[in-house]
């Protein structure tokens, strides 16, 4: 099974990924969180399997029980394990050796795998961008990562019985700023920051993969490979891990273990290369998926956060939404809910044009012809289902977030008017955007008398 969390209705869900579609597990087989069903052990994972794998998509979907499959909708799997992630570091014989050559030290290799943690407050989801903040750090590195989550708890765990405690594997990212490692004496502050362990985008199942699980690794940094490996090359291997963690300290149901990166990072580069504003980073594991994260500044961070927080509250007052509410009138003069959620969703699609237009200052201002523009998406999105209007206004959103990441901040700062004659710069416009979700939800939310979340 591939299992993913994503958002619902405004809220996390557990989904399973099967043909093109994410499946709502908690509609299908009752179970609605991944740490939940990671707790109920292995003859509650069989069950949930056969029920889903026997479950027809199309039907579900049919019932809004399954939606398309799209990147924006997803979270890190599991964003509050049990216990910090944790990490082993110098697991791999080439990255244990680049760093020794780079540190002028003949160090032996590692005779005891060597951990550390990332707090639960680094874990971010896959697609989700980076902040760098030059004030904490002016050396930010990447780390590919196979993430292996806990299924079975125990203590003083046998090799031999290692992979019955095995629930799933993911992919991590263990971002790290070199500058603030090496300052300390220990790696938890470099390894910690805020947003440094982007997850996903999903859990594969062990019937999935190999056994042993060798699997091809990489990252890219703006399509360069910077890092290419085999996590059979680890050098204490999963089934000793778990031997050895356990040895001291109790395994849980749901906690997360990073398994250590391969050579390439950018600290030991000749001359070292780190993450600059604007990167994109692939993260690849061949079986699992691949992670992408746009490093950004912290303010762009913010706005994005702002604005993915306000679709979810918009996605939570759709989410009551039934037939008989379309027809009802809205604030908006002359427009039902439908017409005004078909003026979001032409809304949505807009952000790129009307943005794009203002940088390239051929937006033409005047009310009159924004309200026919209005009009013109609103009438050709009447003959849309609801379902579709939602599917489209999460994947352009997705789309949004990742052209306004793009631009550049001379394009942000480029002044014209909008469409009632103020100037405004670029970034101004953008913003704007992002108030429309809570407007319109206050709106859709008062003509069918739910509260607004």
């Amino acid at each position: 099974m591939r299992y993913v969390t994503y958002r619902s209705g405004g809220e996390s869900r557990l989904g399973s990924l099967q043909n093109g579609y994410i499946v709502d597990v908690g509609q299908v087989a009752g179970i609605s969180r991944l740490f939940f069903l990671i707790e109920g052990g292995p003859e509650v994972w069989k069950d949930v399997a056969a029920t889903l794998q026997a479950s027809n998509v199309e039907e579900l979907a049919a019932k809004g029980w399954a939606v398309p499959y799209q990147e924006g909708l997803l979270t890190a799997p599991i964003t509050k394990p049990p216990k910090n992630v944790i990490c082993l570091g110098r697991n791999y014989y080439k990255h244990f050796l680049e760093g020794a050559v780079a540190r002028g030290s003949d160090e032996k290799p590692p005779a005891a795998p060597i951990y550390f943690t990332k707090p639960h407050t680094s874990i971010i989801g896959p697609f989700d961008p980076i902040p760098l903040d030059p004030e904490v750090t002016q050396k930010l590195d990447w780390e590919a990562e196979l993430g292996m989550i806990i299924g079975v708890g125990g203590r003083k765990i046998k090799k031999e019985d290692a992979a019955r405690h095995v629930f799933g594997y993911t992919v991590i990212n263990d971002v790290t700023a070199r500058d603030l490692q090496d300052r300390h004496l220990q790696w938890f502050k470099g390894k910690g920051l805020d947003a440094s362990c982007p997850m996903g985008p999903v859990v594969v199942t062990p019937d999935e993969l190999p056994d042993p699980v060798h699997l091809p690794i990489s990252l890219k940094v703006n399509g360069v490979v910077k890092q290419d490996a085999n996590t059979g090359q680890l050098m204490f291997d999963i089934p000793t891990m778990i031997e050895d963690l356990s040895l001291a300290i109790t395994l849980e149901p749901g906690d997360v273990i990073s398994t250590g990166t391969p050579d390439g990072v950018g600290h030991f580069s000749k001359p070292p290369e780190y993450l600059k504003v604007g990167d994109v980073m692939e993260t690849i594991i061949e079986g699992v998926g691949t992670i992408r994260n746009r490093i950004t500044t912290p303010e762009r961070a913010e706005i994005i956060t702002q604005y993915n927080r306000e679709r979810d509250m918009l996605l939570a007052v759709l989410h009551h939404l039934e037939a008989e509410h379309y027809g009802l009138d809205t604030a908006c003069e002359g427009w039902s809910v439908k017409d005004l959620v078909g003026h979001l969703t032409a809304g949505t699609n807009n952000v790129i044009p009307f943005v794009q237009q203002h940088i390239d200052k051929e937006f033409k201002p005047g009310v009159e012809a924004l309200n026919e523009r209005n009009a013109l998406a609103v009438e050709k999105r009447k003959e849309q289902s609801l379902s579709s209007l939602i599917n489209e206004i999460v994947e352009t959103h997705h789309k949004n977030i990742e052209f306004y990441l793009a631009l550049t901040d001379e394009q942000l700062e480029v002044e014209h008017a909008n469409a009632m004659g103020a100037v405004m710069t670029a970034k101004e416009r953008f913003r704007r955007f992002t108030t429309h979700y809570r407007e319109h939800a206050a709106q859709i939310a008062t003509a069918i008398g739910v509260p607004l979340q």
